[in-house]
């Protein structure tokens, strides 16, 4: 996502997971770049959320 500048403007992003490391920052970015982001946990029940 860095220097490539991809079109992610309006688009609907899911983060799997919410850890510091990895998905917050990942949906900081994406948010940056006027993405919607939704973040979904897994659990023993894995629901599609489209």
């Amino acid at each position: 996502m860095g220097s490539n500048h991809a079109a992610v403007s309006l688009v609907r992003a899911v983060v799997v997971g919410r850890s510091s490391i990895l998905g917050k920052p990942v949906g900081m970015l994406l948010l940056g770049r006027d993405a919607m982001v939704t973040y979904h946990q897994l659990n023993g029940s894995a629901e599609p959320v489209f």
